[in-house]
């Protein structure tokens, strides 16, 4: 299996992405964007594939992508031949989110070092992981400024990497070929 380059469908309007899937399987293709991602898996379980990490997901677990790093979250054989559903909810973001200057404000100090080191990324645990299940359900649900303000509260608790576990050691800083995916799914 390659790695497929993908592009994050986002409205114009739209500051950052949100995404919410209730589908049969999840996307059963490794592949890489560059946006960090936010996944809150409310239904499903399977395998994560994600850089050098491989692990389980079970629902209501949270987990952080890295920039182009290259993942999968892949639903076990016999979820197909049920009749299974699942559903997450994902935040897609990067650094054009709000543009590049915001990034730079001394308020942004913290969370802007959590972006510039996540390319790893983390699975999310405990309180944490509670409360940011909570914000996602409800960023949801909102509208206009009040989506933005819940987006930025969801932010600042990546202000300290409290309950926050790295998922791969290798950090892939250059964007990943077609051709590499073969050697990651040999691995």
């Amino acid at each position: 299996m390659r790695v497929i380059p993908f592009e994050i469908p986002k409205n114009s309007p739209e500051a950052f992405r949100v995404q919410h899937d209730q589908v049969k399987h999840l996307y059963n293709h490794l592949h890489q964007h560059p946006e960090i991602q936010l996944t809150l898996v409310k239904e499903s379980h399977g395998t994560l594939v994600a850089g050098d990490y491989v692990g389980p997901f079970h629902p209501g677990d949270v987990f952080i992508i890295g920039s182009n790093q290259p993942h999968v979250f892949r639903n076990e054989e016999t979820y197909f031949r049920k009749k299974s559903k699942a559903e997450t909810i994902t935040v897609f973001f990067d650094e054009r989110t709000l543009g590049k200057d915001f990034w730079q404000l001394p308020e942004m100090k913290g969370i802007y070092a959590f972006l510039q080191n996540s390319a790893g990324g983390f699975r999310v645990s405990g309180s944490k992981r509670k409360w940011l299940a909570g914000r996602l359900e409800a960023l949801l649900a909102a509208k206009q400024v009040h989506r933005l303000l819940l987006f930025m509260e969801i932010l600042t608790v990546f202000q300290t990497r409290r309950e926050l576990h790295p998922l791969s050691q290798t950090i892939t800083r250059r964007q990943i070929k077609s051709y590499d995916g073969n050697r990651l799914n040999r691995i």
